[in-house]
């Protein structure tokens, strides 16, 4: 009886890290050397580009203070309270712009003007109203969030599918009916995208707002307690607070 061979091919086995993460741990490793070349080099000064030694060093002393975690939940409360006021007030003006065409023709143009503008112009106007407490964070927050909500909710109630408004009203479903059972499931993906792209502005403006008194009273928050620390640590300069907000914000 004749025997026939099997070709087997054999599987090369899969390193344990991928070409691409080797490459990304590299250009990292890249990065923090030159970085601690040019901390040691002397050509820039000290508060500009810190040792990383230096930075572990000032992050410990932030994360050891004891009133460092108040803080994070007086920035948390700030945040979370803009997005709530922000988002709901913006899915409320993106509703009715999106079902009466009469008001989107009159108010929609507004928004979109308003809605490229740097919220931060805005600041003294909420200083003057709320002033300098945990308000005119909250107002400058919910700014930021309020105007991209209310436009994606607008365009996405103009894509809804007529035939599930036409079904809802030819069941005499009321107006509260029409929100929760058709508009808010068929426009749910872009409002909860927009929503949660807005999570990183209003923490932005909240964290950069708190700077803006960190020797008042109502000076609460991360990026106050950072500037407090003062010369205590590398985080408590200008330049060091600043670069912190921006690793926050990106």
């Amino acid at each position: 009886m004749a025997t026939t061979d099997r070709l087997t091919r054999s599987v090369a086995a899969e390193p344990l890290v991928s070409p691409v993460t080797l490459l990304r741990i590299a250009i990292i490793l890249v990065v923090l050397a030159i970085w601690e070349f040019l901390a040691h080099s002397g050509w820039l000064y000290r508060d500009v580009v810190p040792s990383l030694f230096a930075i572990g060093k000032a992050l410990y002393d932030l994360l050891s203070h004891g009133d460092y975690y108040f803080n994070l939940g007086v920035t948390a409360a700030e945040i979370g309270t803009a997005l709530l006021i922000g988002g709901l007030s913006g899915l409320a003006v993106g509703i009715l712009l999106g079902a009466n065409r009469f008001l989107s023709k009159a108010f929609e143009a507004y928004l979109y003007y308003l809605g490229p503008t740097p919220k931060i112009i805005f600041f003294p106007v909420m200083i003057m109203w709320f002033g300098v407490g945990p308000g005119s964070k909250i107002a400058l927050g919910t700014l930021s969030c309020f105007f991209p909500v209310a436009l994606s909710v607008a365009a996405g109630m103009r894509q809804i599918d007529k035939v599930l408004i036409r079904v809802g009203k030819s069941f005499r479903a009321s107006t509260w009916q029409m929100i929760i059972k058709i508009y808010m499931p068929a426009m749910r993906h872009p409002f909860i995208t927009c929503w949660l792209g807005t999570e990183r502005s209003a923490a932005v403006w909240a964290i950069r707002s708190r700077a803006s008194f960190p020797r008042s009273p109502a000076g609460t928050g991360i990026s106050s307690k950072a500037t407090r620390l003062g010369p205590r640590s590398a985080a408590g300069s200008p330049i060091s607070s600043i670069r912190t907000r921006g690793v926050l914000r990106s």
